[in-house]
């Protein structure tokens, strides 16, 4: 069974989340956003796959979505995310040489 989050903040493909005390993943561990469309409350159907890349302190960590897995637009505050008892299979650490920086213009 995975542990329950709620996302806290949404910065571009940066997601913060809060876990109930003493179930923060670690780094590196997989996240998952699975929202359906609301259309009476105007929210898209998010399917999302987060990296655990930082602890925040304040049970919270900073997950970011890989370079195909960017679109984060939509997602609300209070949104569940699911810890996934495995890794994210395609790491972000091992990709960050192909991330663009924010100098070179970012996603564009």
């Amino acid at each position: 069974m995975s542990t329950t989050g709620k996302v806290i903040q949404v910065i571009g493909p940066v997601v913060d989340v809060e876990f109930p005390q003493g179930k923060l993943p670690n780094i590196y561990s997989a996240l998952r956003i699975d929202q359906d469309e609301d259309k009476k409350a105007g929210t898209p159907q998010i399917r999302l796959t987060l990296e655990v890349a930082q602890h925040l302190g304040e049970n919270r960590v900073r997950g970011v979505a890989g370079p195909t897995e960017r679109d984060t637009c939509g997602m609300q505050r209070a949104t569940s995310v699911h810890r996934l008892r495995q890794a994210h299979s395609r790491p972000l650490r091992a990709a960050a040489t192909t991330l663009p920086s924010i100098a070179s213009g970012g996603w564009a």
